[in-house]
């Protein structure tokens, strides 16, 4: 595990001041040198949590989120755009600028209705941890370990005048909407800034999230689940964050990309846009339990491209 955790924190003095017990992710190929059987590790859903409400994860529980996953660029196979009666040369479907063409919308259902029998992408896992109290999120102008991957996406219409779909502008998924997970174990780190803090889009029979920090009227109409990154950043902030989003995951969302010429274009690569900045090793403040007392330094993140999870594997400019 000193290898492991030296990689996934280059710059750490000593890895003895590290407390595993305080990571909530993992990468796939963390050492199980020890264990009688391999590392199990469960495909949950967002809703299949959300309706199976008596029978919550344990805490310790080790699982990917098979929503996002299911949506990886290889899940889409060529027999999901043949039966949507698409013949183009590429096997894939077109994006217009404003929504998704009929073939992807169908393309979309046809991944959905076969992610059960197919093999899931994900660079590592994460431990479900019960909160002993609750949280208050990362404080303003910290550092905090992310993950994302890259995921198509499905979240179009909300941006045309008038909207064509059901899809809030808050869920899409764009240059200057960045959505992350809070990862605490991945060694990629990010600034939160100014940080609007909220418990998450809550259960389908709620219909508002709470502030727990930080302050922002939502609109009365249509509602909505948490605000958009225009509604925040019109407001000072630079990210909201999204405690116990659907009661299970910790999200991120960077807004600081709202002032760009592009920044309502859909975005689905696993690096982010260069306007966002990340580091790696130890940055200064940081809000990491598991690294408490480590001392150490840092330095800045370059992603590489070439994979589809974010990383810091490329080359410093």
């Amino acid at each position: 595990m000193a290898c492991y955790y030296a990689h996934t924190y280059p710059g750490l003095a000593d890895v003895a001041e590290l407390d595993a017990s305080r990571l909530d992710f993992f990468w796939a190929h963390v050492p199980t040198l020890g264990l009688a059987d391999p590392l199990r590790v469960s495909a949950v859903s967002i809703m299949g949590h959300l309706t199976d409400g008596a029978c919550p994860m344990p805490h310790g529980s080790l699982w990917v989120l098979s929503d996002d996953a299911a949506m990886h660029p290889a899940q889409l196979a060529c027999a999901d755009v043949g039966s949507c009666g698409c013949a183009n040369d590429a096997c894939a479907p077109r994006l217009r600028s404003e929504h998704l063409t009929p073939s992807f919308q169908c393309a979309m259902r046809g991944m959905r209705a076969a992610a059960a029998a197919r093999p899931l992408y994900f660079p590592g896992f994460f431990a479900y941890r019960t909160p002993a109290a609750p949280q208050a999120g990362v404080p303003d102008e910290t550092w905090v370990e992310v993950m994302r991957i890259a995921r198509l996406d499905d979240r179009y219409g909300a941006l045309d005048d008038p909207p064509t779909s059901s899809v809030f502008e808050s869920e899409m998924a764009l240059v200057g909407q960045l959505w992350f997970w809070v990862a605490r174990g991945s060694g990629v780190w990010l600034n939160v800034g100014r940080s609007l803090v909220m418990t998450g889009p809550p259960p389908p029979s709620r219909t508002a999230a709470t502030s727990v920090r930080g302050s922002l009227s939502l609109p009365a109409a249509p509602t909505t689940t948490n605000p958009t990154c225009r509604e925040a950043r019109a407001r000072g902030y630079d990210t909201i964050q999204l405690l116990r989003s659907y009661g299970l995951t910790y999200e991120l969302i960077d807004c600081r990309g709202v002032t760009r010429p592009d920044w309502n274009v859909t975005y689905e690569p696993a690096c982010p846009p260069d306007h966002v900045q990340l580091r790696v090793g130890l940055p200064a403040p940081r809000d990491a339990p598991a690294l408490a007392g480590a001392g150490g330094t840092s330095a800045p993140c370059s992603c590489d491209h070439s994979y589809d999870f974010l990383n810091c594997y490329g080359e410093a400019a």
